[in-house]
């Protein structure tokens, strides 16, 4: 039998999604445990870069609950289920013109997978946040079905290589 689902609170013009049942909450306490889990499986699924720790993952949710014009921690429900999660990241593109929406996690579980929920979450992010001009994201090279995925929604691969340096 399905969770009754949390109380909604209003949240910086999240709203809740009402076709397919999908509804997005911001992160609350009493889902840390799960959402730890997820964070956990997502990079144990598909490692890429420097891998994911308890550590990492707590400066991740102070971090949302600190600077939430900065970083948001979506969970994501399916028919009452806690389905997945949203690590979004905004940050100003002057060559965009605007903010860009940084999608550097979504996790779908297992069970939910296939439904339609990855792409409902994605297409829901313009009307949740329209502020935003573009949405970014990274994916594993390894991983050509989320490539595919991706594809699929519309997301085409910048000419610019990314590049990082670890401080």
């Amino acid at each position: 039998m399905a969770r009754k689902l949390p109380k909604i609170r209003q949240y910086e013009g999240i709203k809740q999604a009402r076709s397919m049942k999908v509804d997005y909450i911001p992160y609350q306490k009493q889902f840390r445990s799960q959402i730890e889990k997820m964070m956990l499986s997502l990079y144990q699924e598909d490692p890429a870069g420097l891998g994911i720790d308890c550590n990492k993952i707590n400066a991740t949710i102070l971090e949302c609950t600190r600077h939430p014009e900065k970083v948001k921690l979506l969970t994501i429900w399916y028919g009452g289920e806690l389905a997945g999660y949203a690590l979004i990241v905004f940050f100003w593109s002057n060559e965009y013109g605007g903010n860009i929406l940084c999608l550097d996690e979504i996790y779908i579980k297992e069970a939910f997978r296939s439904l339609g929920i990855g792409s409902r979450t994605i297409g829901d992010m313009p009307g949740i946040f329209p502020e935003s001009t573009a949405i970014s994201l990274e994916v594993t090279p390894s991983n050509s079905r989320a490539k595919l995925f991706y594809e699929r929604l519309g997301f085409t691969q910048k000419e610019n290589l990314s590049m990082i340096r670890i401080l």
